[in-house]
């Protein structure tokens, strides 16, 4: 956490790997915090941690202002603001389909439409989460910059169903 608390003071920073860190939701709070106010971070990884559906809705709630604050900022809200990142990698993490659901909002509410390549594998999306992104990556305004989408070991079988 003060590593990341220290990246602030980089202003040129473009992108942020933390594969297999070992981090869990609240551990990443600076993360988010770090995205808000860096305005050139386009690339975030952080496969292979145990990440998910918390981590999701704060980073929805922080970029929709309303109930975006984190633990250890003051309570400002913040106004709504858009999503730089243009790479988001999430695979080998616990994202459900509640954790799609708010990366759909993310896409269709908060500049999400910039981002070019997702990846959700290795995750718990299910049929109903995987639906809810599509969606969203489908129906965005602007178009959405969208190429590359990997969604593979998610429990999905070849009708889009739910597959355990």
């Amino acid at each position: 956490a003060t590593i990341l608390k220290s990246l602030h003071n980089l202003p040129r920073l473009a992108s942020i790997d933390l594969r297999g860190c070992y981090a869990e939701d609240r551990g990443l709070t600076d993360v988010i915090s770090l995205m808000w106010a860096s305005t050139s971070l386009t690339k975030l990884d952080v496969a292979d941690n145990k990440i998910g559906d918390a981590f999701l809705r704060k980073l929805v709630a922080k970029y929709h202002g309303g109930g975006g604050t984190l633990a250890g900022e003051s309570s400002k809200v913040d106004p709504p603001r858009e999503l730089l990142l243009k790479t988001f990698g999430f695979a080998k993490n616990q994202c459900g389909p509640v954790g799609a659901a708010s990366l759909a909002q993310l896409i269709r509410s908060c500049g999400g439409y910039r981002i070019e390549r997702l990846d959700l594998s290795w995750n718990q999306v299910r049929a109903t989460g995987a639906t809810l992104l599509c969606k969203a990556i489908i129906e965005v305004k602007p178009v959405s910059h969208l190429s590359f989408l990997n969604l593979s070991f998610n429990g999905l079988d070849d009708d889009g169903n739910d597959f355990s």
